[in-house]
């Protein structure tokens, strides 16, 4: 407080711990308990306006608990935490295989946490999820290629109304817990590589950050498990995603189209098509390409941070109300659709 002042201090959260239900503490939880609630006590007697909250556990768990345990202690808490990943045993601290859960695994955490906060008797706390991705392996290949991609739109169209912040974990593969990167391309964690290269996971949320906040109705037609269409609208006109996320391994590509409809006013419309698939937006590939250097001189690591999103456009003319869009949408493959009214 002394350095950045107390308006600073009072917009910062102190989340108390990591991942206490697993091998990140030697504890039970009654003794998890007591550490949150020295820790909240110290807080606040700082600041009675200073954040404090937890669990920060892992698998989604401990949120009702926490909850239960600060109403019958009175114990403040300001914000529950709490960190997930699609699979069944993977946030076991160790090298154990893991099994993905499937399509759906954050549908069914974010809602049941958010009705656990909402019946609870600290309703209006904020819910923050400050550690998620498609896996808890800092050495998994999905975190590079276009499956990370896709299953970050995936992850954030299945939380949206359950969460206030949804965190990715991480920005960057300069991440030492599992020995510092051997690899330009590793599996890391990382949105970026250890010299910045924007992986698909980071083209992703460059797509995202083009949508609007009103959504509008989307019908997908022939969509398997996991693969999705989302619709907004800005003042410079209509935004369709689609993605598709299969949980691996992937055992055979998808042949038949997926078909997107959304409403839209006839006339005619400018269409700018956005691309993440194994040829677009997909520098990984590209330095399998060059024989996977693991530390890639100027010229390749230059030729990589250029691997972009494909772009490509054409007039289209609207008629009955509805715009249909249709592909073969191949697992790991995102979609951005711009409509723009001429």
């Amino acid at each position: 407080m002394d350095r950045y002042g107390l308006a600073e201090v009072r917009q910062w959260y102190f989340e108390v711990w990591n991942e206490a239900n697993i091998g990140f503490w030697s504890g039970n939880q009654q003794e998890y308990w007591d550490l949150y609630d020295a820790a909240a006590a110290a807080i606040k007697s700082v600041d009675s306006a200073l954040k404090v909250g937890g669990p920060a556990s892992a698998g989604a768990e401990w949120v009702k608990e926490i909850l239960d345990h600060c109403a019958e202690t009175n114990t403040p808490i300001d914000f529950v935490s709490y960190h997930g990943y699609p699979t069944d045993e993977g946030y076991v601290v160790g090298g154990e295989p893991m099994t993905f859960k499937g399509p759906g695994f954050w549908r069914e955490a974010a809602g049941r946490n958010y009705a656990l906060v909402r019946e609870s008797a600290f309703p209006d706390v904020e819910i923050h999820v400050t550690e998620w991705n498609s896996s808890p392996s800092c050495r998994d290949a999905t975190h590079d290629g276009t499956h990370g991609a896709a299953y970050v739109c995936q992850g954030i169209s299945e939380v949206a109304g359950c969460l206030d912040t949804f965190s990715y974990w991480t920005v960057s593969d300069i991440f030492q817990e599992g020995g510092y990167p051997f690899s330009e391309f590793h599996g890391g964690f990382g949105l970026l590589t250890v010299h910045g290269v924007r992986k698909p996971s980071w083209h992703a949320f460059s797509l995202l950050r083009r949508l609007g906040i009103e959504r509008l109705e989307t019908t997908a037609v022939n969509a398997p498990a996991g693969a999705g269409a989302l619709t907004t609208r800005t003042d410079s006109g209509v935004q369709l995603l689609l993605w598709h996320f299969a949980q691996p391994p992937v055992e055979s590509p998808r042949a038949e189209p997926v078909t997107a409809i959304i409403p839209l006013p006839n006339g005619d419309y400018r269409l700018t098509e956005h691309a993440i698939d194994a040829d677009h937006g997909n520098p990984v590939a590209l330095w399998e390409e060059m024989g996977k250097p693991d530390r890639p001189t100027a010229d390749q690591l230059a030729a990589l941070h250029a691997v972009e999103p494909g772009r490509a456009g054409r007039a289209v003319t609207v008629t009955g109300g509805q715009f249909e869009y249709t592909m073969t949408l191949q697992p790991g493959m995102v979609r951005l659709i711009e409509l723009e009214a001429l």
